[in-house]
């Protein structure tokens, strides 16, 4: 991963939790959370079980894990110092200090990870996107899964990123998303790769995986411009999820964001693969 992805990463480290400030994410945060529940953790909190966090950040899906899940035990990779020395800090500050180990790694070595150690492998938020290899990263999870474990892959969706530039007038997207599946959602973020399902099937297929289930989410409800920024959220949004229709949202979102064939209508694309 290249130095200019490192320093994006390394100026946020710092206000990256920030986010749980954002009406958008927040909403969006709880429907990850309620497809990853219904669809690769056990419905008895009590299951043994280790997961790998690719892409860790400062360890917001890993401490929601292990609170949940009082018997899982969590490995955490990043490639950036500066994020995984906040997950460090706010794991041991849980007193989770005998449930979690962290590398400094990428998702496309994860030299540091043996083979077939995790009942469970997640790589969240836009992770995928930040660099070509896509299909060395779905393999090495593959190699990582014990037999039958479940991977959950977010992807960064193709036809998301066409609605995002016409509607934000970031017309001059398109064509780099069309030719080389990439946007630049602001002058600020680096480019990510974009996925159209048949892509997430191809890599289901080349990496050795029995099977690949797709969810999108959110259905009904997407990002403004201000969403891009760690600080920030667009007015109407922020109207809506604050006012007393949230509650009917979030109840047809949940119905909605668990139908496959309703996947690429989402914001981003949630694959789980099933080794």
């Amino acid at each position: 991963m290249n130095t200019t992805i490192k320093q994006y990463f390394a100026n946020k480290a710092s206000k990256y939790d920030d986010v749980d400030l954002q009406p958008y994410w927040l909403f969006s945060d709880e429907l990850l959370w309620y497809i990853l529940q219904n669809k690769i953790f056990s419905k008895n909190n009590n299951t043994k079980f280790n997961f790998l966090d690719v892409g860790a950040g400062t360890g917001r899906w890993s401490i929601k894990t292990l609170e949940a899940y009082p018997n899982s035990y969590a490995s955490l990779v990043d490639i950036s110092h500066e994020m995984i020395d906040i997950a460090r800090l706010k794991l041991e500050k849980k007193i989770f200090t005998n449930r979690f180990n962290i590398e400094i790694d990428d998702a496309r070595q994860l030299n540091h990870i043996k083979d077939k150690e995790f009942d469970i492998i997640f790589c969240l938020h836009n992770v995928i996107g930040f660099f070509d290899e896509t299909i060395i990263a779905i393999s090495n999870f593959y190699k990582k899964l014990k037999e039958n474990g479940k991977c959950a892959v977010m992807f960064p969706s193709y036809y998301h990123s066409i609605y995002f530039s016409n509607t934000t007038n970031r017309i001059e997207q398109l064509d780099e998303i069309e030719k080389n599946h990439k946007v630049q959602y602001n002058d600020t973020m680096p480019p990510l790769k974009v996925f159209e399902i048949s892509d997430i099937e191809y890599l289901q297929k080349e990496s050795g995986f029995k099977n690949v289930s797709c969810y999108g989410f959110p259905i009904t409800l997407y990002p403004g411009m201000e969403e891009t920024f760690v600080h920030g959220s667009t007015a109407n949004i922020v109207n809506l999820l604050e006012s007393n229709h949230q509650s009917k949202l979030l109840e047809i979102e949940k119905k909605l964001c668990l139908q496959s064939k309703l996947s690429s209508r989402g914001n981003n694309i949630i694959a789980i693969f099933e080794k």
